[in-house]
């Protein structure tokens, strides 16, 4: 199955600090969680655009990693997309603590919608599919979701 990946996170330029996770399956079941702050000084924009948005509702990393675990459950084959998917993967792994400490059946790399958009030759996607809720996790994996969904329906 699909699992449609975003993050939300502070970066420093030599530390990523998640603060947001939301995944969408492929059969619609969504899970959102958010990280405990990080003890850092957060940038000005982030605050504005990320941290505005988030409930409150703290969790601590290991607990998340469980949860991950949880949701996707028995899948044997679980096949992660992102959009611009670098940093999200890196959050992801380091939930479990290292790429390392991945479950056996994750896969080790996260497919990216914007390197299939650029294999399809588009050069952007339809502003229609473009999230209400940017930088919010769960509603940026619902966008990531809308634009794999919209590709895919090209390539038919």
């Amino acid at each position: 199955m699909r699992y449609f990946l975003d993050t939300e996170f502070y970066e420093d330029g030599k530390t990523i600090e998640p603060l947001s996770i939301g995944i969408v399956a492929e059969d619609g079941r969504e899970f959102y969680q958010e990280y405990p702050m990080p003890e850092k000084t957060i940038s000005s924009w982030v605050i504005k655009n990320v941290c505005m948005k988030l409930e409150q509702r703290s969790i601590p990393k290991h607990i998340i990693a469980e949860n991950i675990i949880d949701f996707i459950g028995n899948d044997k084959h679980p096949e992660f997309w992102a959009d611009y998917a670098a940093y999200d993967w890196i959050v992801l792994c380091q939930t479990f603590g290292t790429m390392m400490r991945l479950l056996r059946n994750f896969p080790m790399f996260c497919m990216d919608v914007q390197q299939f958009r650029a294999e399809q030759c588009i050069d952007e996607f339809p502003s229609e599919l473009d999230s209400t809720n940017e930088h919010h996790a769960l509603a940026d994996a619902h966008e990531c979701k809308r634009r794999f969904d919209w590709l895919e329906d090209l390539d038919k």
